[in-house]
């Protein structure tokens, strides 16, 4: 039995939702002024704001390193069942290594205000790119390989990461993509024990029994929350009740994806797929023989190719370049310039006329010179 209650989602407002609700109730503080310092690191630019914190632009003085400044805000700082929920997402980053895992490089407290410290990720979301740019089946690919590659890492080492989302995914301008938000992970540690009015996830991608108890949860949640997020990846809708194959909604998937999304949101954990990794591979085999089945290489090449489609190909590029050895200078793209856009060709040089003329005259008294010592030796 599939699972879903939520209704279909256009409005791309997953972003905002939180994720708690502290139980003092107040307004929402003011972003912290550019220039603030943090321990080692400067305020430089307000970005964005979510459940439990607001996230900032800012600079590492020592490295002189452009970095990712996560603030709690100061009305969930005087929960310390949030605070200890703030200070799991760096103690489960720490242990961390994989490329498509936002990485983690410090966490502190200073002036009464928690921080974490994080790479930053020049990009956007998953959630913005469903939203603003069409993608095709090999940006599917693409998005299903490195977030379950990430996923079957965080789980082989028995974390469960219990939001997952396309709004904490995040796509680089070199296009690879991340998982990130790791601020209510199950580790195996002692259970969380939630503060008042507080959810743990985000409602319209959690699993049944996350609901019911969100502490007892194992890795098959997760495969329900990647479930609903690629439903919205494939038709830019959540899945809604009455439950639509999402081929009826996007024709250009392949039918056999139906089943093997529904199966992901079985209601019953046992009847989802064993593990990430088998869930990301049935959904290749589906696509490949999709392929097989239309030759639809031709139909996956579109005339206009908008720019945050092009940072998905743009890693696609980068991948197969690794695989042969090479490199592709991600630098190239420039914020506020068209990552899809045609570049210039290379200008011809040119050489100003002026120029011409005295190598001409030099070229002239370079022979009158040589011929004058002919003829004096001629002449001796």
């Amino acid at each position: 039995m599939v699972a879903r209650r939520a209704t279909p989602d256009a409005s791309g407002s997953e972003d905002a939702v939180e994720q708690c609700t502290p139980s003092g109730g107040g307004e929402a503080s003011a972003p912290l002024p550019s220039g603030m310092m943090l321990g080692g690191f400067q305020i430089q630019k307000f970005l964005g704001k979510g459940g439990m914190a607001a996230v900032y632009r800012g600079i590492q003085i020592s490295l002189n390193r452009p970095v990712a400044i996560k603030v709690l805000s100061p009305r969930y700082a005087r929960d310390p069942n949030l605070v200890r929920r703030f200070e799991r997402e760096a103690g489960a980053l720490a242990g961390l290594s994989h490329p498509n895992i936002v990485n983690i490089i410090e966490r502190g407290e200073a002036g009464g205000y928690h921080y974490i410290v994080l790479e930053l990720v020049e990009g956007v979301t998953l959630n913005h790119v469903l939203h603003t740019a069409e993608l095709k089946e090999r940006h599917f690919l693409r998005v299903i390989e490195e977030v379950g590659s990430a996923l079957a890492y965080i789980h082989s080492l028995g974390i469960v990461h219990r939001d997952v989302k396309p709004s904490n995914i995040l796509v680089n301008r070199q296009g690879v993509v991340k998982l990130s938000d790791f601020g209510i992970v199950l580790a195996g540690e002692e259970p969380e024990v939630p503060s008042r009015g507080s959810t743990v996830g985000t409602a319209s991608y959690m699993a049944p029994e996350q609901r019911r108890d969100p502490n007892s949860v194992d890795a098959r949640a997760d495969i329900y929350s990647l479930g609903v997020t690629f439903y919205k990846m494939f038709t830019r809708q959540l899945p809604g009740d009455p439950y639509v194959p999402p081929s009826q909604l996007n024709p250009s998937l392949p039918p056999a994806v139906d089943a093997i999304v529904a199966r992901a949101l079985q209601t019953n954990p046992d009847d989802r797929p064993s593990s990430v990794r088998e869930f990301c591979d049935d959904l290749r085999r589906a696509f490949e023989a999709g392929r097989e089945a239309v030759g639809a290489e031709a139909a996956d090449s579109p005339a206009v190719v908008s720019p945050l489609v092009q940072m998905l190909d743009s890693g696609a590029e980068r991948s197969g370049a690794a695989e042969t050895g090479a490199t592709l200078d991600g630098s190239a793209v420039e914020r506020g310039s068209p990552v899809g856009a045609a570049q210039p060709s290379a200008p011809v040089p040119t050489v100003p006329a002026h120029q011409w003329l005295l190598a001409l005259v030099a070229v002239g008294v370079t022979v009158v010179l040589i011929t004058l010592v002919l003829l004096a030796l001629r002449w001796a």
